[in-house]
């Protein structure tokens, strides 16, 4: 499964560094972590309360590192609202409800900051219609990136949740202006994108 989700373009080695944004409940975190095995890291970034108490638990067990922040193209405080799958919980764009959560969102250049990370070999960002602001809101980490899958989330836009949502034709154009050669996998919103010999 990871194969076709994850690593369709590069398979993690030993010794790497992954971060996974927008970990949910830590579904990946198994995989991930054995594939880093041994000297490697995974750090892991979520934002709902609910899914990250599971994360942490494990990321406790399998040794990845984990920390409950929005990733975000400005940093400050915002609102995740809760949806009844706990999945497509998606920062607000407008004031709290009754079913949002305060979190502090960081860029992903003060996420990779914090945790000391010079290299990333494999980013894996899911956060529900953020992914293009927060790229382009830190253009100095795409160039510690190696190898990246976002995913988009067209799939909402189109049934009406909000053009916010499309956003896979400019994160694609974006990864290419920075310097990625990229393949998209349609039938998953996924963009994989790779550093150019």
């Amino acid at each position: 499964m990871y194969e076709h989700f994850w690593f369709e373009r590069y398979q993690p080695k030993a010794g790497n560094v992954i971060l996974d944004i927008g970990a949910g409940r830590g579904e990946d975190i198994i995989a991930f972590t054995e594939a880093v095995k041994p000297g490697g890291r995974v750090i892991a970034a979520e934002a709902h309360p609910e899914a990250y108490r599971d994360l942490f638990a494990v990321c406790d067990r399998y040794g990845a590192e984990c920390v409950r922040v929005a990733c975000v193209g400005t940093s400050g405080i915002y609102q995740i609202e809760t949806t009844p799958n706990y999945e497509s919980a998606y920062i607000l764009q407008g004031p709290p409800t009754t079913t949002s959560h305060k979190v502090v969102g960081q860029t992903l250049t003060e996420f990779i900051s914090g945790f000391g990370v010079q290299r990333v070999d494999l980013l894996k960002m899911n956060i529900e219609g953020s992914e293009l602001e927060a790229l382009t809101g830190s253009p100095d980490a795409l160039p510690m990136i190696r190898h990246a899958v976002i995913c988009c989330h067209d799939h909402r836009a189109n049934r009406g949740e909000g053009e916010r949502f499309r956003t896979m034709a400019p994160v694609t154009r974006l990864l290419e202006a920075s310097g990625f050669e990229t393949w998209t996998r349609q039938d998953w919103g996924h963009v994989h994108a790779w550093r150019k010999p």
